[in-house]
């Protein structure tokens, strides 16, 4: 197996979450604003950070892309196809989130519809 020059590691694949926020028969989706799949309406998430359970990062992602507060996370799947995107091999790991009662609407009347977030350009329920 090759070895990382950086830190003479093995080449690992990198860890993501994925929040899945149910509301009725809908599902809470963000439009990306930067590549891969710029434009494209996916479920909140990102990259596990050095230290941090998955569990932890994923509430954050919730909350740094959609401006919601997830609870009770609990593992649906995990994703690791190595050519799933094209950055790198990323296993993902989809979680499922209950939101606090209430807290998108409130958040609605504060956010405008652009400009969400560093990664996000819209949310919305699908």
């Amino acid at each position: 197996m090759p070895q990382c020059d950086e830190c003479q590691g093995y080449l690992n694949p990198a860890l993501a979450v994925d929040a899945c926020v149910r509301r009725g028969d809908t599902i809470l989706l963000v439009q990306r604003k930067f590549p891969p799949s710029a434009g494209s309406w996916v479920l909140p998430g990102g990259f596990v950070d050095q230290g941090e359970r998955p569990e932890d990062a994923v509430v954050r992602e919730l909350n740094e892309e959609a401006g919601l507060t997830g609870e009770n996370p609990r593992l649906l799947m995990v994703m690791g196809e190595p050519k799933r995107d094209p950055r790198k091999h990323v296993v993902s790991m989809s979680t499922k989130l209950t939101q606090k009662v209430n807290q998108w609407e409130a958040m609605m009347h504060k956010m405008p519809d652009s400009g969400l977030s560093q990664t996000s350009w819209k949310v919305g329920w699908y």
